[in-house]
């Protein structure tokens, strides 16, 4: 049976909520539940613990140096009170960003003595007083964790598959054809329209990327949509692998070194993402004499790459020739090392990066 809220004002009752509970264990299995453990609701600032978590795993809150408040922060929404807003603003100096990184928006105290003192002092709101702005500190803490201060954009791609489209990316690792001497790189996939299992979703092997670069073959498969059809030579248990469902708007992350592949789109619309690469400047292009990338934090002291140009206006014709020199050059870095290293004029819809 769930659990019943009933929350009353005098004799009056307010509301009643229906409440389920489950409990599992580390490995998923559930230990204990009250209601349906199935029930299906959004998670809203639930997930912020999990989130927390995610950055504490990775040694991001280590790093920053976040106290037991700050990361209690993280883990719920807050009322906006000058502790809280003090809090927030801790945790930012400690990684070196200020309010303007924030991306939460701005609304007032929800605590009604916070917010009367807030106007009586003329006070200015800002995104601290957000009930998220600690859950946003600390993932930036994470983002500037993985990413580092210095970063370049190397590639971005559009990935449209067609309705019906039987093709598949088979399990592969990027670094293992991308030519880059890293494995600083990551990945941000964001969905452009909502992308499932039935239309090829990405789909991940758990902590694979630890294991560094593994070896792979080239297939050379037609309905294979990476180049070589390069594949990942050591058996994949499907059964250990996730998939990675987004809602249009919604992203993933993966590392350079992670075991990743997508299924053909079976549904009757398009899926369509768009993926954006960042590299350290540090890193290097180890296939061809010259590659671009653009600085977006930091500074470049080391010259690996050269600069990209900047379209000064739609479709302009410079840009539209850099353009097909940037994909020319690509199709070079993925051929290379095989029978059919030297050609060119490779398009995009067969120099998959996915």
């Amino acid at each position: 049976m769930p659990i019943l809220c009933r929350v009353t004002r005098g004799d009056l009752t307010e509301s009643i909520h229906v409440i389920f509970a489950t409990v599992v264990d580390d490995s998923g299995h559930i230990v204990f539940s009250t209601g349906d453990p199935n029930y299906l609701t959004c998670i809203r600032s639930s997930a912020k613990p999990f989130q927390a978590a995610a950055a504490i795993k990775s040694g991001a809150i280590k790093a920053a140096g976040f106290d037991e408040s700050e990361i209690a922060l993280m883990c719920a929404s807050h009322l906006g009170e000058a502790i809280h807003v003090k809090t927030a603003k801790s945790m930012l100096t400690k990684i070196g960003c200020t309010v303007e990184d924030y991306e939460c928006g701005i609304h007032a105290p929800a605590d009604v003595s916070s917010r009367h003192e807030l106007i009586k002092n003329e006070g200015k709101l800002t995104s601290f007083h957000n009930n998220c702005s600690g859950k946003h500190a600390g993932m930036l803490a994470l983002a500037k964790s993985v990413l580092g201060e210095e970063l370049m954009v190397w590639t971005t791609h559009l990935y449209p598959k067609e309705a019906g489209d039987g093709r598949f990316i088979s399990w592969h690792q990027d670094s293992a054809h991308w030519g880059l001497d890293s494995n600083k790189v990551l990945t941000i996939w964001l969905a452009l329209t909502d992308v499932t299992v039935a239309n090829g979703c990405m789909r991940m092997l758990p902590g694979s990327h630890h294991k560094g670069m593994v070896a792979h073959h080239d297939t050379w498969s037609p309905n294979n949509i990476l180049t070589r059809g390069q594949t990942i030579s050591e058996q994949i248990n499907e059964e250990d692998t996730t998939c990675i469902e987004l809602r249009a708007g919604e992203v993933s992350l993966h590392h350079v070194d992670m075991f990743h592949a997508s299924g053909p789109n079976n549904s009757n619309g398009r899926r369509v993402g768009v993926a954006i690469r960042y590299i350290t400047p540090s890193a290097r292009q180890t296939r061809v004499d010259e590659d671009y990338a653009t600085l977006v934090s930091g500074q470049d002291a080391f010259g690996h790459f050269k600069e990209e140009i900047v379209p000064k206006t739609t479709m302009a014709p410079e840009a539209v020739d850099f353009h097909a020199r940037i994909a020319e050059l690509q199709g070079r870095i993925y051929l290379a090392n095989t029978a059919r290293a030297g050609l060119s004029g490779l398009s995009e819809t067969n120099t998959s990066l996915d």
